[in-house]
């Protein structure tokens, strides 16, 4: 028998198997990773537009607070009405890009939560596809080993079956040729070929 740690024992089938496996889990990946970065990358600029708007609103406030303040001191009423009046714009201004800015941060959590349903979906999908494509590969595996055990149990019985070809994507295909080639020198031996 030869070593029984070789992973690799049909090479071109294992591998085969392996990396259309790993293949279709990579690329759905893939798909998840660019989806997530693209979003972030969105996300992140709008937030960062945000920030600065924000400190641009601090920045307005403080120097309109610090004027009134410079001018209430001074006592100069007319001064005093023109800072109230700026102070009272610029406060009405920035709480319109306050409440602006509270609306595009909750668009950001909204579409953070839909890119989380969308991640959801795909690896519930992931695992949809890789359950049918494994039953396929599977299938195609089963298909030549159920075989090969009937006509081994047949021949130990003393009958030699009609053997078929197996389906072009089947699995085993070397194994079950031997097994064929086989069964028809024993026939010849016996003269029932």
């Amino acid at each position: 028998m030869g070593n029984r740690k070789q992973i690799l024992i049909d090479k071109q089938f294992q591998l085969k198997t392996t990396l259309k496996i790993l293949g279709m889990i990579y690329l759905v990946f893939t798909a998840i990773i660019v989806a997530v970065g693209i979003n972030a990358f969105y996300n992140n600029h709008r937030l960062e537009e945000i920030v600065s708007s924000h400190k641009d609103l601090i920045s307005v406030q403080y120097e309109a607070f610090s004027e009134l303040i410079v001018v209430s001191k001074e006592k100069n009423l007319d001064r005093l009405n023109k800072a109230k009046a700026a102070f009272s714009q610029n406060i009405d201004k920035n709480m319109n890009t306050v409440y602006e800015n509270v609306a595009t941060i909750k668009g950001i959590t909204g579409s953070n939560n839909i890119l989380f349903i969308i991640i959801i979906v795909f690896a519930l999908s992931q695992g949809l596809v890789l359950y049918f494509v494994i039953l396929r590969k599977t299938h195609s595996m089963a298909g030549p080993i159920t075989l090969l055990t009937q006509y081994v149990k047949d021949i130990s019985e003393g009958h030699y079956p009609e053997i078929r070809p197996l389906r072009k994507n089947d699995e085993f295909q070397e194994l079950y040729n031997s097994f064929t080639v086989m069964v028809q020198r024993l026939k010849q031996r016996e003269g029932r070929g």
